[in-house]
């Protein structure tokens, strides 16, 4: 008999990783989160669930043979692009390792595979939300079925379904812990699984995320985060330059009750750059801050370095289609590094500023500790830097044309999904 433990996690947000291809650019992720995601006009779920104590230990679990979903796209566009899938927990045990997560077209009641991924493990997760961020947008063909499947490496770990009839689609394949079964073992009775499918326009075109240069220093408006103030002095060798253990600055936001739309991040440098840093890639990580310990929730890799002389320059990382929403009065965090050479990153240590921070790894995101900064010359010490907000709210439309989830020979069930747009 399984025995579901639940312990509350702290809350993140649910990220989008948008690229050009569907061959992964970024590393595929998973984020947790206490609410259910929220998805545009395109996107197919089934928000429903039991209560989490009603499950069947044979073929709700991660260590079943693997659980899986089936769900048909729309008819609204030739085709979309799928971003994230999200599952809803009910809790389990020792599920460290690695987690399979399987895309596959159906025909003839079994399972083609277009998409495979092999992600880390989540964090300590009961009954909050999983979303699974593809690295690249995966094309998908309007008015066919496709379907998910799920497995953990390790320990077990339960998917919420919904048995109130409303929904269907729920089986197992064949195999437990990998993706050797392509058989489609229906779940019996009329069950489906709770997920939320982020389906998008494949019209158009994803806008890879860019670095820009400019010698004038970006406005403030009343939404945006930042501290232009720097010094004009000399730098920290081992704390201040993009080679050092990822530098990085807390923010936190304001109260606006939609959020943040998060779609740039601007910070100066100091003028000492070198060895080849406009060669490369170079990364930069937002996360949520728990004490001294950093919640990824996005990590975008900028193929296009600053160009060579930019070192005193203002570098804006525009994140293009990849802009996120942040969560209104939360700790956030931001990290950058770059992949060659050193650039070093303006301060402000006049006493005005905090925040400043760096972590236990460079040259990525390795490492999610948080060490202080500390004091220069008895002052604390901030980064300087600007972060492109704008409020974001909560605005609910219907579906237009299709249900939200339909299958052959099922009513489809409808419902209202939501969507964050900028006001």
């Amino acid at each position: 008999m399984r025995f579901v433990s639940f312990v509350p996690v702290a809350l993140c947000a649910a990220v989008v990783f948008l690229s050009a291809a569907n061959s992964p650019t970024f590393a595929d992720s998973i984020i947790v989160s206490g609410s259910a995601p929220i998805l545009g006009i395109y996107g197919i779920s089934n928000p429903n669930f039991d209560d989490p104590s009603n499950f069947d230990g044979g073929r709700d679990f991660s260590d079943n043979p693997t659980p899986g979903q089936l769900f048909v796209t729309g008819n609204t566009l030739p085709g979309y692009f799928l971003h994230n899938l999200t599952v809803k927990g009910i809790g389990g045990f020792g599920f460290g390792g690695d987690w399979g997560l399987r895309i596959s077209s159906v025909s003839g009641g079994a399972l083609t595979p277009i998409y495979t991924t092999t992600v880390n493990a989540p964090g300590s997760i009961n009954t909050e939300y999983v979303t699974f961020n593809l690295s690249s947008p995966l094309a998908l063909t309007g008015g066919r079925q496709y379907a998910y499947d799920i497995y953990s490496a390790n320990g077990y770990f339960g998917f919420a379904r919904d048995t109130s009839g409303a929904s269907d689609g729920a089986f197992n394949t064949g195999n437990a812990r990998n993706f050797g079964s392509t058989a489609i073992n229906d779940y019996p009775g009329t069950v489906g699984r709770t997920f939320f499918a982020d389906l998008r326009d494949n019209n158009v075109v994803p806008i890879p995320p860019a670095i820009t240069t400019s010698l004038i220093a970006p406005t403030l408006d009343g939404d945006d985060i930042g501290n232009l103030d720097f010094d004009g002095g000399g730098l920290n060798g081992s704390k201040d330059y993009s080679d050092n253990n990822t530098p990085g600055q807390r923010f936190s936001t304001l109260g606006n009750p939609g959020g943040y739309l998060l779609s740039s991040l601007t910070v100066r440098g100091n003028g000492d750059a070198g060895n080849g840093f406009e060669n490369g890639t170079w990364g930069v990580r937002i996360s949520r801050v728990e004490g001294l310990t950093l919640t990824s929730v996005l990590e975008a890799t900028f193929a296009a370095a600053p160009t060579a002389g930019a070192q005193n320059s203002w570098l804006t990382f525009n994140l293009n289609g990849s802009a996120i929403t942040l969560d209104p009065n939360t700790t956030y965090a931001y990290d950058i590094y770059s992949s060659s050479g050193y650039f070093g990153f303006a301060r402000d240590t006049d006493g005005s500023a905090e925040g400043a921070f760096n972590t236990g790894a460079n040259r990525g995101f390795g490492s999610t500790a948080i060490t202080d900064y500390g004091t220069e010359g008895g002052n604390t010490v901030g980064r300087t830097f600007a972060l492109g907000l704008s409020p974001a709210t909560v605005v609910t439309v219907p579906e237009p044309g299709t249900a939200l989830l339909a299958l052959p020979g099922i009513a489809g069930f409808a419902g209202l999904v939501i969507r964050r747009r900028r006001v």
